[in-house]
């Protein structure tokens, strides 16, 4: 059995070493002072540029980046010329140009050497093991994780040591080498205990040891690191992590056959759960129970989690999903016999008409009056058959339009099904290009964040609807075990590969999505092929976030990016498809692409949410006048 379990996943680090107290200037700022300073000084300036547009849209950091390294070399600025080669590798690896970057790195190392900053020889030597890890060269990945500990043990810095321990413990993990990567994991809880300084990321090491631990059946040493990481939440008072932990030692008893410590494990983590409400979490719990019972072959308690599973969800979503798959299924095959059947009485009806027209031309040879009396006849006839057709065309059509609206209301019922009420002010504009449509959004609540999920389909209609019916399903399943963007991004690519590109017939699907959480004043975001914005009160513009070039399903194994940024009131966050921005206007002929469509949002920024949304309506149907909707439309807006 494939153990259902929260892991506390250890850390990768890619750390960007800047000390330019600019770096915290508005960019008008910033674009101001290259103006009045100092050609000397512009090379900082510039550095600054270049991580604000770090995780911007096209190459403006790599741009700001070698304009830094040109003044610091014609200044000869030693430490400038270094930190603009690392702003140079970092821009390079945040658009996947690995090649790129190791030289701008390889040359920072090179001159760093030569000054003996190990702080910053730890820096860049921990960025270059980053990208050989992204490339899939584990074993350069370690020689440089190995070098940057030796830089981090000179300097002589804690954090620095303990993330170079974790990093090379991970890729041993990766390796599946879980003995070298047990050492490293210890290594780092030693270095802290040796400077009696305690760090936040020890309770999270020890629950992966034990998990590890866990794995290789060495059950006691298991359970005692799931102890020591317990017993520092406690101290902690991280309600969360202690009940992840119970139920992780609740499997060992399990396994080890003592269920009733088992049991009571599991009721003081459901405990835990319900006193900080962490209905998703309690829903896994009993999830989790169920199958470590059933694994066990106790049936009785087995069904117990079930059914308390099922009292706090009113049935398992696997199971009510299939259902709903199955429903889309048959009404597409009734569609596809009706449309059968309309073209089959297409036939019968031009078969008769030259039926006719035989029997005519044979009455007008035999005799005019008898030919008179069959055209009488005749037209009886044909007015008959075409009142009957045209009823049964009616009613075919009702039909098809009944079953559309039916899987609209399925289509919906999984958007809405988990949605639960939310504090923020927001806004749906949902326009499909015909009753069912491919594009679909979520809102969730998941631990103490609040999620949106906007995605599309490919194509329209039916096909497009039952593509989004099965992203729902996955995300929603992912969703019970995981609120991390860019998890939820890798895990919904590789089962979006498995259920439709590795088929013979459906290779040319796909599925573009954008996604953020929101907690507190904090926005975490990521997606793919998805353009999302950010309108600023302050600056009174609109920024374009980039999110991942990848395609969900085309390939298995991607590692999608999830990046953060911080709102204020008033600041607007806006997610859409592309079928608003590539809507055909009537005059022009031409698409309406998304310089017009930024505007529109821009525009929107001093209205109320539920005003933005018919501006964005009424804007739409101004541009698209007679002409006919080109793909579905779906904007989402959150206001702060």
């Amino acid at each position: 059995m494939k153990k259902i379990i929260f892991i506390f996943l250890t850390l990768s680090y890619s750390l960007i070493c800047i000390t330019y107290s600019n770096a915290q200037k508005p960019v008008s700022d910033l674009y101001k002072s290259l103006l009045t300073s100092h050609d000397s000084l512009k090379s900082g300036i510039y550095c600054d540029l270049a991580y604000i547009y770090l995780d911007s849209a096209g190459n403006n950091s790599i741009m700001f980046s070698e304009k830094a390294l040109q003044y610091a070399k014609r200044f000869n600025n030693k430490n400038d010329i270094v930190f603009a080669y690392i702003m140079t590798g970092s821009s390079y690896l945040e658009k996947g140009n690995y090649s790129k970057s190791l030289d701008a790195f390889n040359t920072a190392l090179e001159m760093s050497k030569k000054s003996k900053n190990y702080y910053q020889l730890h820096t860049i030597t921990n960025n270059i093991g980053i990208v050989y890890k992204y490339t899939g060269e584990y074993d350069m990945a370690l020689e440089y994780y190995s070098i940057a500990l030796n830089y981090a043990k000179q300097c002589n810095d804690l954090e620095s040591i303990v993330q170079s321990l974790t990093n090379t413990g991970n890729i041993y993990v990766i390796k599946e080498e879980y003995d070298t990567g047990l050492k490293y994991y210890e290594a780092a809880i030693n270095e802290c205990g040796k400077q009696d300084t305690f760090m936040i990321d020890i309770p999270s090491i020890y629950n992966n040891i034990g998990y590890i631990r866990f794995s290789e059946q060495k059950y006691d040493l298991a359970r005692n690191s799931y102890e020591k990481a317990y017993h520092i939440f406690d101290s902690l008072n991280n309600t969360y992590g202690k009940a992840v932990l119970l139920n992780n030692l609740a499997e060992i008893e399990i396994v080890t056959g003592d269920l009733e410590k088992a049991e009571a494990l599991i009721n003081t983590a459901d405990s835990l759960h319900k006193l900080m409400d962490f209905d998703d979490s309690r829903m896994n719990l009993y999830l989790t129970s169920y199958q470590m019972f059933l694994d066990q072959e106790n049936y009785y308690k087995a069904l117990e989690y079930l059914n308390k599973y099922d009292s706090l969800k009113d049935s398992i979503y696997t199971k009510e999903l299939d259902e709903k798959v199955k429903d889309i299924k048959t009404k597409y095959e009734v569609d596809k016999v009706n449309a059968q059947s309309q073209a089959k009485d297409e036939k019968i009806k031009q078969k008769n008409i030259t039926n006719a027209l035989l029997t005519v031309v044979i009455l007008v040879i035999s005799c005019l009056i008898i030919l008179l009396f069959k055209q009488i006849k005749h037209k009886s006839k044909l007015n008959n058959l075409l009142l009957q057709s045209n009823e049964s065309l009616k009613q075919k059509d009702d039909e098809i339009e009944s079953n559309l609206l039916y899987a609209r209301l399925i289509q919906e019922s999984c958007m809405f099904n988990k949605q639960e009420k939310i504090a923020y002010d927001y806004f749906v504009l949902d326009l499909p290009k015909f009753t069912v449509g491919g594009d679909f959004y979520m809102i969730r609540k998941a631990a103490e964040k609040t999620v949106f999920i906007l995605a599309d389909s490919t194509g329209h209609g039916i096909s497009a609807g039952f593509l989004s019916v099965l992203g729902i399903g996955i995300i929603d399943n992912i969703l019970i075990q995981n609120i991390c963007l860019n998890s939820i991004l890798n895990n919904l690519n590789n089962k979006y590969f498995e259920y439709i590109t590795k088929s013979d017939t459906l290779r040319g699907e796909s599925l573009s999505i954008s996604m953020i959480s929101i907690e507190n004043d904090m926005v975490s975001y990521a997606g793919s092929k998805h353009k999302i914005w950010k309108y600023s009160r302050e600056t009174n513009e609109i920024e374009e976030m980039k999110t991942n070039s990848d395609i969900i399903g085309y390939n298995k194994d991607l590692h999608f990016t999830e990046k953060s940024i911080k709102v204020s009131v008033g600041d607007y966050i806006f997610l859409s498809s592309d079928g608003y921005p590539d809507q055909f206007g009537s005059e022009s002929k031409v698409k309406m692409k998304y310089n017009l469509f930024r505007n529109h949002l821009k525009a929107c920024a001093a209205m109320s949410t539920e005003e933005s949304k018919e501006y964005l309506k009424a804007k739409f149907f101004e541009w698209k006048s007679d002409n006919e909707q080109t793909d579905d439309i779906l904007v989402i807006g959150i206001k702060f």
